[in-house]
């Protein structure tokens, strides 16, 4: 009994062992067959020319532009606009066209099944930075090929300072606009004093300590009493603690002027 049972027991591990042996082919077979497969893909992938397979056709850009055209869009990314739908490179795209002056954000994506789309948020100039390139609301520095177009607020001070004049230029442009006057000429310099020509041809002079305090005392000496007599005077230094000086234009009849503000010049 003993012997017919492990001869039924060998038959069985026999069949078993086989069994395994053919899985083991079949899997292997398969593995063979995949890689095979895998292989002739990436060739045929290597042989496709995929600028003839969904090409891009059309190009288009959206936004509100006042100083950026469709032309110059195109024209930065031409070379570039390459592979096809599949492959074309938006990112590269994207830095591209976010190096044109104007531009100060880009956004590239594919459209199916043949297009491209830019959409561009511009620069919105709020000064000219010392008659070499502009400001846009932030401070932020960008330099277009011409400036000397744009009719726009000059300012100027240490390079590395542009964002802190731009923020005190905006304060002062607000006050003085409270008197309807405004700033042509807004500088810093490299001792953080504060100097500014007015819209109304006077220079200004507040220095480097409580120029804010200086201002105010300007605008309510200006509103009480300067404004009648502004086409006269070329200068007032704020750099008092108490009071203010005034250099007139030559040939103004600068006597009758003062005695005019008595009063006022110690505000």
């Amino acid at each position: 009994m003993k012997t017919k049972a492990n001869k039924t027991v060998a038959k069985v591990r026999n069949k078993r062992s086989e069994k395994v042996s053919v899985e083991k082919k079949f899997k292997g077979t398969k593995v063979i067959v995949s890689t095979v497969i895998a292989a002739i893909l990436v060739l045929m992938i290597n042989q496709i020319n995929f600028n003839t397979v969904l090409p891009i056709k059309k190009i288009r850009a959206q936004g509100e532009f006042e100083n950026v055209t469709e032309e110059m869009i195109l024209s930065a990314i031409k070379n570039d606009v390459i592979g096809g739908y599949l492959k074309v490179n938006v990112h590269k795209l994207q830095t591209k066209i976010e190096k044109l002056a104007w531009v100060k954000i880009a956004a590239v994506k594919r459209v199916w099944p043949d297009s491209i789309v830019v959409t561009i948020t511009e620069q919105k100039a709020q000064a000219i930075w010392k008659n070499s390139g502009l400001l846009n609301e932030f401070g932020e520095k960008f330099k277009p090929k011409k400036i000397s177009k744009y009719e726009l607020p000059i300012l100027s001070g240490p390079e590395n300072l542009n964002v802190k004049v731009m923020n005190e230029y905006k304060f002062f442009e607000s006050q003085l606009n409270k008197i309807d006057l405004s700033i042509n000429e807004f500088n810093l310099d490299d001792r953080r004093a504060i100097n500014m020509n007015l819209s109304n041809n006077i220079k200004i002079s507040l220095g480097r300590s409580e120029y804010q305090k200086r201002l105010m005392r300007f605008i309510t000496a200006y509103d009480l009493s300067l404004k009648k007599y502004a086409d006269k005077i070329e200068y007032v230094d704020m750099r008092y603690t108490n009071g203010f000086s005034i250099k007139w234009k030559e040939n103004t009849q600068a006597a009758q002027a003062e005695n005019g503000l008595r009063g006022v010049l110690d505000v």
